[in-house]
């Protein structure tokens, strides 16, 4: 019986650990949360000038295809953008 209580007190004690880790990557999303709201609200025609200007470094113009394919391995709206914004190619 006593193995058993062990093996409980165990598990509570990982389950405490876990809650706490849980609280703590929660604070950490949430101190990120409206910094990652103003970036959704920027506008497409905003977001192909900050590529073609990162494009025109000098680092990003000499690897343009890794840096074109960096772009839009981002996600789904930065390769619409970068698609559809032909002074990219």
């Amino acid at each position: 019986m006593s193995v058993i209580d062990d093996q409980i007190a165990q598990v509570l004690r990982t389950l405490d650990r876990l809650g706490s880790r849980r609280a703590g990557l929660h604070a950490l999303v949430e101190s990120h949360r409206g910094v990652a709201s103003i970036i959704r609200r920027l506008p497409s025609d905003i977001w192909g000038e900050i590529f073609t200007q990162y494009l025109g470094t000098s680092d990003s113009r000499e690897h343009s295809p890794q840096a074109l394919s960096r772009l839009v391995g981002v996600c789904n709206r930065w390769r619409s953008i970068v698609l559809s914004s032909p002074l990219l190619w």
